[in-house]
């Protein structure tokens, strides 16, 4: 994944997260190497150790190193070091002189994931140890090829991967020239047992060496020589880096102590990792350091390795601040999901709720219809009964019953409030269709002064007997906005300001323009917020309604929905007054503008 093509989905970020911790794990499991190779000196220890790593990292049943040998032979490799997976040593067998012949003429990784299918290595079998898959990769040091590095048997399905190849190159890379040091110093300690008075030849050998070399004089600590690697390593020419002591060029805070070294010299090394080296005006550099006593007779001298691992060191500080910034990156596009998907879940339930309304209403119109018709039959039939009263062909007697006039009367009031209970229903199911907007998914220029009655047609319920509604409504044209969206924002503000008002009390609504902005004012006389709340009341999932009563979602997405119609909302509180919510809505197009609070 690129950084000009940053991820941009959960998934994708998991799996460069997983790339991520792959890449620590590596680099995790190279220090491990890098730090074990830097304190052993024996060959056996090294390559054991670097089998042993490798076996376990790649999940392989056992593995092998196999060095090359100088002197002429049938067969031209000699197995050093072999692990199996439980630890222990492996089952030993022959590698097959196809297989050792094809390295030495290719001398590149070889990664065989079904040897019995393999047409180039169809004689390859041993019969203590059945091969079914390998990954064999040259030891080079100097671009010369000094072995092999091989592990078998991959104990997952799908066998060896490009990136398994990739990791053991690593460990063959960083551990060949290592593995050659140690075999020069191993020879450089032969001939100085043969030769103890070569102290020139001694230093000729330094030199071939591929880590940077100091030598010291035992009793005084100080630089007797240093090869050619050091002087590029500590940005000090080799005048001046001869006759300093170790401890001022090398800073390890043990090396100031007199018995450190002669705890050394009676067997042993010493060794230590990321080494930070002193500022000699040139960039700060880290080295893992292996420091050992030579003998030249009756003559003692302190032999000091150091290898750089300044990229290591950087790629690992790199690494971890990559991958802290994507965490970071993926908790906070975590949440813009989550509340992405908690504000569709509300829009799905409003659009249930406006199906279920349009069906209501639907079904209401037939029987109100007949209502309607009914009642408006029913009054014209009793005004042309009360004109037959009237006429002179009624008798005086009947005309004057008492009885009769008071049905009369009685019939007038039914009609009476039977028209109005029916203009009262058919006014709501209007305040719900209108509310709903169901069919007006897309933007479109809306009356908010109507999308307010048809709301406080529907929250009636919370406000009669004990609430008063003040209407303050200034000159505003129409917006162009989802009007379902903003009815619900509406709903959300009378719902919490009459939850907000213990007992009775007011709210006042007020409309307003301010330039390109319409803004909408609930003020009540509720209970207030404590200022320690205002901050965080638009957060997703902060309520102080308590479990079971409040979501702590409403007023998040209320404050998503006005962000998304080029505005915001404001808020101002005082506990035991009340609180304003003011909802500034944008008059253009454009309805993707930020806001802030």
């Amino acid at each position: 994944m690129s950084e000009e093509h940053p991820p941009s989905t959960l998934a994708e970020f998991q799996a460069e997260n997983a790339r991520l911790r792959r890449a620590v794990e590596e680099l995790s499991v190279l220090n491990g190497i890098s730090g074990a190779i830097s304190s052993m000196m024996s060959v056996e220890s090294i390559v054991e150790m670097i089998v042993q790593e490798s076996v376990k990292y790649l999940n392989v049943e056992q593995g092998a190193v196999m060095l090359l040998r100088n002197e002429e032979d049938t067969d031209p490799f000699r197995t050093v070091a072999r692990k199996a997976y439980s630890g222990s040593d492996a089952v030993p067998f022959r590698f097959g002189q196809q297989l050792t012949g094809w390295m030495l003429k290719n001398q590149k990784p070889l990664l065989i994931n079904d040897l019995g299918n393999d047409v180039r290595f169809r004689n390859v079998a041993s019969p203590d140890f059945a091969i079914q898959s390998l990954l064999s990769v040259p030891l080079k040091a100097k671009g010369e090829m000094v072995g092999l590095l091989n592990v078998f048997n991959k104990r997952t399905e799908e066998g060896f991967t490009i990136d398994d190849q990739r990791l053991l190159s690593i460990i063959a890379s960083q551990s060949a020239q290592i593995v050659e040091n140690v075999r020069l110093y191993e020879e450089l300690q032969r001939r100085s047992a043969e030769l103890r008075e070569s102290e020139a030849k001694y230093r000729a050998l330094t030199q071939e060496a591929g880590e940077a070399i100091l030598l010291a004089d035992f009793s005084s600590r100080r630089i007797l020589e240093v090869n050619d690697k050091v002087e590029p390593l500590t940005g000090l020419p080799r005048r001046m880096l001869r006759g300093r002591t170790l401890a001022d060029v090398i800073p390890v805070a043990e090396w100031s102590d007199t018995d450190t070294f002669e705890r050394m010299s009676s067997g042993g090394h010493l060794s230590y990792a990321n080494v930070k080296l002193g500022d000699n005006g040139g960039p700060t550099r880290f080295i893992d350091v292996s420091a050992t006593i030579v003998s030249y007779g009756d003559n003692k001298i302190i032999q000091v390795i150091c290898h750089d691992v300044t990229e290591r060191q950087k790629l690992a500080e790199h690494l971890r601040d990559h991958a802290e910034d994507l965490e970071r990156e993926v908790e906070a596009r975590t949440l813009d999901l989550r509340n992405s998907q908690t504000q569709l879940v509300q829009q799905e339930k409003m659009a249930a709720l406006g199906r279920l309304v349009a069906g209501v209403a639907h079904e209401m119109n037939t029987p109100i219809g007949t209502i309607t018709s009914n009642a408006d039959t029913l009054s014209r039939a009793l005004e042309k009964l009360d004109k037959i009263m009237q006429s002179d062909e009624i008798p005086e007697a009947v005309r004057g019953l008492r009885g009769l006039k008071q049905v009369q009367s009685v019939l007038d009031d039914i009609a009476r409030i039977n028209q109005l209970a029916c203009d009262r229903i058919i006014g709501i199911v209007s305040s719900l269709r209108n509310f709903a907007r169901l069919d007006e998914a897309e933007l479109k220029t809306a009356d908010l002064h109507e999308g307010l009655e048809s709301t406080l047609t529907l929250v009636h319920y919370e406000l009669k007997n004990r609430i008063k509604v003040v209407r303050e409504y200034g000159d505003i044209p129409p917006i162009s906005c989802h009007p379902n969206q903003i009815n619900q924002v509406f709903m959300n503000m009378l719902v919490n300001a009459a939850q907000a008002i213990k007992g009775e009390g007011t709210i006042t609504i007020k409309t307003f323009r301010q330039g390109d902005i319409v803004n909408v004012q609930f003020s009540d006389t509720g209970t207030g917020i404590p200022p320690a709340n205002v901050s965080r009341i638009f957060d997703p999932g902060f309520t102080t309604k308590g479990v079971g009563v409040g979501t702590g979602l409403g007023l998040s997405i209320c404050f998503k929905i006005a962000q998304d119609h080029g505005g915001g909302i404001d808020v101002e509180s005082e506990v035991g007054k009340g609180s304003t919510f003011t909802i500034r809505l944008s008059l253009g197009k454009d309805t993707k503008a930020g806001a802030l609070r």
